[in-house]
């Protein structure tokens, strides 16, 4: 059989300057524009990975036999078969230090797993048909033995010195530790305070539904030495990670990510699957596809989230902000996958300053191991947590000390008079229009008329709450001495309501402006018609629920379940407005 190394896409032209293969003259469906998974290669192979069903163990054998002579199938391989091919484990290149200045190493695993099974979709083997549905039947037939070990799956947990080893050369499971901060001044600050805020801030993970899975195309032409991979995305450095695990591959290798619209999404990382499907087409001789179906997508993509903080909020008698410190866990996972997670572990005090005068930000993050998916970069992942940490502090602060959530935040925000000002996360501020847009927005948001809109929620058998969130938008890394975050910061009002019998609540009523001077109302949280209303309103909808909920604290998301079980734990306090 021919085959040809040239891509063709259903009812498009090929991809790639030159690239001119064949293509099906067909009617082109309805479809996402720009997936690979419309790509498709003439004699093409079909590839099904097997993945482990079990959390935590080790892996004792594989049985193929029954798949080998199934009908269509062109080969099997495992682990160790890649291992005994030349295929090296896969490094990750990791510039940031730890907490205590030494370099950070990361555990060596393998394309496929050859010794034990680390989570639920850990690879195991590769299956490779003539057809799709052919990989499909030999890849359930192929049988794991599996000795079942403890699993951990909270970070919390997984970092104690006794949890089960997701490496046995991690104690603690302890990936990175990082510090920022002045440990000294910190603990003074908080001595002479007149008042401490403190919250725990948890949030689980975040999963997409994709309409289009994860699919590549991988193919060795030994007639050119070239090796190429067809893939949605180019973060993450792909082709300094397929160095090691595809030694044995041809000397060129080639990343074709001309179809990008999976940027910072649950399928930019670079998966250990693609090797297997380097070797299968290098074995085989034919072009390799791999497409994950929906639900192995939502399982074994990357997620987003994921973390367990205490925070804690330092004020004087006036309600002046002293200090700020954060301490916790970010669960990574079994592995890591993407070390976009650790840079932004470091960016996380840039972000901690938000639009306040805040004399001091200390910060202890530990990433830890778990029997758990990997995390990864995700849509406006660590944007908005930092915000959202902040302005929780500020309005549990402001309940407690009972003085008025927006006067203390006039108290604390940036003066233009304080122009330029260097926070204590070293980021700089050269503009300030940060109290004109928060009266701009409480004014726009008639906050002054949400007493009487409270009473009418009240009088239909809803708990009507009102929040209000500052937000600083960053999306690069901070530098010294200059502030490179050009997007921009605004001012959100939000107002919810909470049926007390089922749980639900409803944004009813939101305003958001910013520095640029747009609005944006109610159809941005409620749809996803902007990425602006899903991740700057969450400070201001967090507040507005547990204004409505009386004040008690409740973790994001504020699902029916967690929003009953506060309204039947704990009486309510008072509103705040």
């Amino acid at each position: 059989m021919s085959t040809s190394a040239f891509p063709r896409e259903s009812g498009r032209a090929t991809l790639g300057a030159g690239q001119l293969g064949s293509r099906r003259e067909a009617p082109a469906p309805l479809v996402g524009d720009g997936n690979t998974g419309d790509i498709n290669c003439d004699g093409q192979g079909y590839a099904v990975i097997v993945r482990s069903e079990v959390a935590h163990g080790t892996l004792r054998g594989i049985d193929t036999s029954v798949a080998r002579g199934m009908l269509g199938v062109l080969g099997i391989w495992t682990g160790a078969d890649l291992k005994s091919a030349g295929y090296g484990p896969l490094r990750d290149l990791i510039l940031v230090p730890n907490g205590d200045g030494a370099q950070v190493t990361t555990p060596i695993r393998y394309p496929l797993t050859i010794d034990k099974v680390r989570f639920v979709g850990d690879p195991v083997a590769v299956v490779v048909a003539a057809s799709l549905p052919e990989a499909r039947d030999a890849a359930d037939a192929v049988r794991l033995d599996i000795e079942a070990q403890p699993a951990v799956m909270e970070p919390r947990e997984g970092a104690r010195l006794d949890a089960p080893r997701i490496f046995d050369d991690v104690p603690g499971n302890t990936c990175f530790n990082y510090y920022y901060g002045e440990f000294d001044r910190t603990v003074q600050a908080f001595d002479k305070a007149a008042h401490v805020t403190q919250l725990r801030f948890i949030s689980r993970r975040v999963a997409a539904s994709t309409m289009k899975p994860r699919s590549v195309v991988a193919h060795c032409d030994p007639s050119s030495d070239y090796c190429t991979l067809y893939v949605g995305s180019k973060i993450g450095g792909s082709e300094h990670r397929m160095r090691e695990p595809l030694k044995r591959c041809p000397k060129q290798t080639h990343v074709a990510a001309d179809h990008i619209t999976e940027l910072f999404s649950m399928r930019d990382a670079f998966r250990s699957e693609y090797a297997s499907l380097f070797h299968a087409s290098k074995v085989l001789g034919r072009p390799i596809k791999w497409t994950e179906d929906g639900l192995g997508s939502f399982f074994h993509d990357q997620c987003g989230c994921d973390y367990d903080f205490d925070g804690e909020l330092a004020l004087d008698e006036d309600g002046n902000f002293l200090a700020m410190r954060q301490s916790g866990f970010i669960n990574i996972g079994a592995c890591l996958m993407n070390v976009e997670r650790l840079r932004r572990t470091t960016e996380a005090p840039g972000k901690l300053a938000t639009v306040y005068r805040m004399p001091l930000i200390e910060l202890r993050s530990r990433v830890v191991f778990t029997n758990t998916f990997p995390l990864g970069t995700y849509p406006g992942s660590d944007r908005p947590e930092p915000n959202y940490f902040m302005e929780r502090l500020i309005d549990t602060a402001a309940r407690e000390m009972k003085i008025d959530p927006i006067e203390l935040r006039k108290r604390n925000l940036n003066r233009p008079g304080d122009m330029p000002f260097k926070a204590a996360s070293s980021a700089a501020y050269a503009i300030n229009k940060f109290t004109s847009l928060l009266d701009k927005a409480a004014e726009m948001a008639d906050i002054c008329g949400f007493a009487t809109r409270k009473a009418e929620s009240a009088g239909r058998g809803k708990l009507r709450g009102l929040g209000i969130g500052n937000y600083r938008e960053v999306t690069a890394q901070l530098q010294q001495e200059k502030d490179t975050a050009l997007d921009p910061n605004g001012t959100h009002v939000a107002e919810v309501e909470v049926d007390p019998y089922t749980g639900s609540l409803e944004v009813v009523k939101y305003t958001m402006i910013n520095d640029l001077g747009t609005a944006t109302h109610i159809g941005d949280v409620l749809t996803n018609d902007g990425e602006v209303g899903r991740t700057e309103a969450l400070p201001a909808v967090m507040n507005a629920v547990v204004d409505a909920l009386g004040g008690t604290h409740v973790d994001v998301p504020p699902t029916p379940r967690r929003v009953l079980q506060v309204l039947n734990a704990s009486a309510p306090m008072s509103g705040l407005y």
